[in-house]
């Protein structure tokens, strides 16, 4: 079990790519890197978190991988997103070729491209980061790659703004695409979505920064000038589940990552995510999961 997860950045595929001598791996301005026909990532063999989005578009072959401890297996055809945070690990390769871009969180702020603000794609891809899509959109993404690559090259004083527009336009069809293939039916009227949808990104946005010192739903409620009974409805109106089982989720994730990957006590993960003793971390994290954490790290 590694002591620490690697945090891989745009100048960790940089410095990777030198190595390998990979001329198909192109960056741009150490915030984007493209890589067309890719056929090796050796860099993610190891459980890391991805400093930045990362979108792959298998178009042969296969791959398997876990990513925040659920295994996918990905095919051609199939569309992975893999949100800033997230922990992958790439476990076996077959005859493996595909694109593949990671765009910094430095860049997608700039851009206002977040997918994790995006309450629908949040939902899809939090339930299932692989979605199969069609040749008319597998033709529309490997073109705007292609684009993306030509942008890098042009060498005139708007080259950012071109650059930064196929981002948008590329950013727009992954988000229709994956707003297409969401079958959720717990949408709400109109007439109040964005205001809903608003509040839901907010939370969202606050339990994925203090979950690992905030569990109550008084403090987001409070933070974001709601009452707590109002906060949890829109939640559950916009998601199909409380504040409170967000919340849950956030921290069991967390805990789940730490035992399995990190290298420290179970007392240690219970201080790092602020319970008063283990005895009370051990006691919710059985009541969330049916095991204790103990018997959670026995199946790793």
């Amino acid at each position: 079990m590694a002591s620490l997860l690697n945090l891989i950045t745009v100048a960790d595929l940089k410095s990777w790519s030198l190595i390998r001598n990979d001329g198909l791996i192109r960056i741009y301005k150490d915030n984007i890197v493209v890589a067309n026909k890719v056929h090796s990532l050796s860099i993610f063999q190891e459980p890391c978190r991805i400093d930045g989005t990362v979108l792959f578009l298998c178009t042969k072959g296969s791959i398997e991988c876990s990513i925040d401890l659920k295994k996918y297996k990905i095919g051609p055809g199939d569309l992975l997103v893999n949100l800033s945070g997230a922990i992958i690990q790439v476990d076996n390769l077959i005859d493996m070729e595909g694109y593949a871009m990671l765009i910094s969180n430095q860049l997608l702020n700039h851009l206002h491209i977040d997918f994790s603000k995006r309450q629908s794609v949040y939902m899809s891809v939090r339930s299932d980061a692989i979605v199969n899509i069609s040749h008319e959109d597998t033709d529309a993404i490997t073109k705007l790659f292609d684009l993306t690559e030509y942008a890098f090259d042009i060498e005139r004083p708007d080259a950012d703004e071109i650059v930064h527009s196929v981002l948008q336009s590329l950013a727009q069809v992954i988000v229709s695409i994956l707003t297409a293939c969401d079958n959720s039916d717990n949408a709400i009227p109109k007439a109040q979505q964005t205001r809903a949808e608003q509040i839901f990104e907010n939370f969202i946005m606050l339990a994925s920064e203090h979950h690992c010192e905030e569990r109550g739903v008084f403090f987001y409620a409070d933070k974001m000038c709601l009452t707590p009974n109002y906060l949890s409805s829109v939640v559950r109106k916009v998601s199909g589940k409380s504040a409170t089982e967000w919340i849950d989720d956030f921290v069991i994730s967390e805990a789940k990552i730490m035992l399995r990957y990190l290298d420290v006590s179970i007392q240690e993960v219970a201080y790092k995510l602020n319970f008063t003793t283990q005895s009370a971390f051990g006691k919710y994290f059985k009541q969330c999961t049916g095991m204790s954490p103990r018997e959670f790290r026995k199946t790793v």
